[in-house]
């Protein structure tokens, strides 16, 4: 009985990290009609752990034994042939009989399977590139040269916008001595009236006590304060008419 039972694999490969456990496992095929025992042992029993050591296998089912190597603190020196070995012990069960201390102390009738331990290097690093298929770097080109256009549109409409407002400043500036130097032309005018004026008074002056009341005429010096009323509303209109375009160049420049 105990000579049909299957037991895999043939070896138990780890791969191998420090300070991590590693799991496998060992699988026991029970393909007759009678119950089988199994008993797992190791030369390295405190290096592994075995889930059950021992245990029944049903008539054809599988029994899974779970293996578990300890994490360990630095790479063993037989890390390239490593020397750990499991024995694998199955035997047939009577009617009615369970697995005991006695059960495997008798070698007539049990089947040995030897499983030698394989430990393979750490797995590789992932590497710094991810791997992309033709058609994820067709996509990538697309987005690239579709990304391309919008960044030189930026940089057309900033280049824009920066004119744009070097314009807008340099006009002010330009209205800004225009207005100046109408204000000064005005100015001028205003005190070359009055020079008059005062220029005219004082030769009226003699004369002015000639004129009777009932006369229309007026001196100089009456016509003064409204020359001067008339001055300063030409002065105001003049400036109030510059007003919206200050007000409008202004307020592109904020």
């Amino acid at each position: 009985m105990a000579e049909q039972a299957e037991v895999t694999p043939s070896e138990l490969k780890f791969r191998f990290q420090l300070n991590k456990q590693l799991p496998t496992a060992i699988s026991i095929h029970n393909p007759t009609g009678d119950r089988l025992a199994f008993k797992v042992k190791t030369t390295t029993p405190k290096k592994y752990v075995v889930r059950p050591s021992s245990g029944v296998v049903d008539a054809r089912s599988t029994a899974n034994v779970q293996v578990i190597m300890q994490a360990q603190k630095e790479i063993p020196s037989d890390f390239a042939n490593c020397k750990d070995k499991f024995l694998v012990q199955v035997k047939g069960l009577e009617a009615g009989e369970d697995v005991g201390a006695d059960t495997f102390k008798a070698a007539k009738g049990v089947k040995d399977t030897k499983i030698r331990v394989l430990l393979e290097g750490p797995p590789a690093p992932p590497s710094p590139v991810p791997e992309v298929n033709e058609g994820d770097e067709d996509n990538a080109s697309m987005r690239t040269a579709g990304g391309a256009a919008p960044t030189t549109d930026t940089f057309s409409s900033a280049a824009a916008l920066g004119g744009s407002a070097g314009g807008d400043a340099s006009s002010l500036s330009h209205e800004n001595r225009a207005l100046r130097a109408e204000l000064q032309k005005l100015r001028d005018e205003k005190e070359r009236l009055s020079r008059e004026l005062k220029k005219a008074d004082r030769g009226s002056a003699a004369g002015a006590g000639s004129v009777g009341s009932g006369g229309g005429a007026l001196s100089p010096a009456s016509l003064l304060p409204v020359l001067l009323v008339g001055l300063l509303a030409f002065l105001v209109g003049h400036y109030l008419q510059h007003v919206p375009l200050l007000s409008q160049l202004l307020g592109r420049k904020a």
